[in-house]
């Protein structure tokens, strides 16, 4: 087996750990999803009550104190935080996946590279790590309810959905951090006249398909937040993982946007280097008297193609992106996530002083 066929087996092609986990269950993966997410959130709670107590009434009373469509919203967002999770980790793993055929052309030693890079995103036990860390903070904001079928219900949350977090949270910075270095590596860019972001957009689109559904689960989990669910430290983890996600989009990238900006540095002094040379050129005096030659024209034609070429170049050149992507719709996303951080804040801060 070659080295690359090694990697490849216990690379992004290998499922995470939230995957292997699901894949026991006798569904498909979105149904083992759904049914995790319920046993995860309110239903799980309001089925241990009532198989505790046999009362219906009291399982209803676990229920917020809200209307019947606000109600609904409660619970349709609930089980969507726990269901965004699983379903980002998988899609975030296929992206990388998919993103090998692109990017490979670039790197120097192609595929083996790319593999070698991303190796380690599907590993369990950087996951298992990362879940036990959320299992110490956050015990504390956890409450349990006395009786025997609520405590077997809970266990899944425990030994399940702190693992499917870490996960959560493991792939996405180790797939980051994967393009980190391969943006600090040697890359084969194209010319700035054949493509504007110099051939790097891969690298760019990878980011953003790895940062918007870790966003999109913090969004839904800011949802959450906002209804009133959780406590005050989870709202503060959440806080705190948006934030992650903003700057783990850019900063593994930062490598590439430097190269981008002394690529179009040395561009222009390219340019400007040819443009003094035509400049002395002109200075030369040609032959005076009588008709032009052929020569004559020649040189004249040549001269005005060479200003014509240097007029294109100096255009692609100021073209030339400063990041593999949009910076205007990555400026946008950033935005909109801060915002919603600070929304967070502001209600954690508001909750904290009993405003």
């Amino acid at each position: 087996m070659t080295a690359a066929a090694r990697r490849a087996g216990n690379g992004p092609e290998r499922p995470t750990l939230t995957e292997w986990l699901i894949g026991f269950l006798p569904l498909p993966f979105v149904a083992g999803s759904l049914l995790l997410a319920l046993l995860f959130g309110i239903p799980r709670e309001l089925l241990g009550t009532f198989l505790d107590t046999w009362d219906l009434d009291a399982a209803l009373g676990l229920l917020p104190p809200v209307g019947g469509g606000l109600l609904i919203l409660v619970l349709i967002v609930d089980v969507s935080v726990y269901l965004s999770i699983p379903l980002a980790t998988r899609y975030m793993r296929r992206q990388v996946v998919k993103a090998k055929e692109a990017i490979s052309p670039l790197l120097p030693q192609g595929e083996e590279t790319y593999l070698r890079v991303f190796s380690r995103i599907s590993s369990f036990w950087p996951a298992l790590l990362i879940g036990a860390v959320f299992i110490v903070f956050l015990l504390p904001a956890i409450t349990f309810r006395a009786g025997p079928f609520t405590t077997i219900l809970g266990l899944p949350f425990l030994l399940l959905f702190f693992p499917i977090l870490g996960a959560f949270v493991w792939i996405y910075v180790s797939s980051t951090l994967g393009l980190y270095q391969l943006g600090r590596g040697s890359l084969r860019m194209k010319s700035y006249m054949q493509d504007p972001a110099l051939g790097l957009r891969p690298l760019g689109s990878l980011s953003f398909s790895l940062a918007w559904p870790y966003l999109a689960a913090g969004g839904i989990a800011a949802l959450w937040v906002s209804l009133g669910v959780p406590g005050p430290g989870i709202l503060l983890l959440i806080a705190a993982l948006l934030i992650v996600g903003v700057v783990m989009f850019f900063v593994p990238l930062y490598a590439v946007h430097r190269r981008m900006v002394r690529e179009r540095e040395r561009a222009h002094a390219s340019v400007q280097d040819r443009l003094w040379e035509r400049a002395e050129k002109a200075d030369t005096p040609e032959r005076e008297g009588g008709d032009p030659t052929l020569l004559d024209i020649m040189n004249r034609l040549a001269r005005l193609e060479e200003a014509s070429r240097l007029d294109r170049a100096e255009r692609r050149i100021n073209e030339i992106y400063d990041w593999p992507f949009d910076a205007r719709i990555a400026g946008r996303f950033a935005a909109l996530t801060l915002t919603v951080v600070a929304v967070l804040l502001t209600r954690y801060a508001a909750t904290l002083f009993g405003i």
